[in-house]
């Protein structure tokens, strides 16, 4: 069952996608499943080897966001390769969803459309 989805990801090019799990806290849980969640601004990195998403704004009982690293679940290989892709292009959370209950995160590697455009100016 598909939670959220991230527009602004359709403005780029798609060259890969991944699905991976999350580590949340029982009220995280809740609150993605209610649809309290904003992934606009959200992206992926690197810290140590692992594999983090910044800014996924998950809103608490008291009507505040919290903006916290959460870690990726995934293979080592996918790991591997994400490294690597990170240096040369985007990485970003296109959606959200629900499998067996069980919240998952499909990731996308991208490259951005404006970077491919040709400046006719200088040419």
């Amino acid at each position: 069952m598909l939670i959220l989805k991230n527009k602004f990801v359709n403005n780029n090019y798609i060259l890969k996608m991944l699905t991976a799990g999350l580590i949340l806290k029982g009220w995280e849980v809740k609150q993605i499943k209610h649809k309290y969640i904003d992934i606009k601004n959200s992206f992926i990195f690197d810290f140590k080897k692992e594999i983090f998403i910044k800014n996924f704004l998950i809103s608490n009982e008291k009507n505040n966001y919290n903006n916290r690293n959460i870690k990726l679940l995934l293979n080592k290989k996918e790991i591997k390769e994400l490294l690597i892709k990170l240096k040369k292009f985007k990485i970003l959370p296109f959606e959200i969803f629900l499998i067996k209950h069980i919240i998952k995160v499909k990731i996308v590697i991208v490259l951005n459309k404006n970077k491919n455009k040709i400046n006719k100016c200088n040419i």
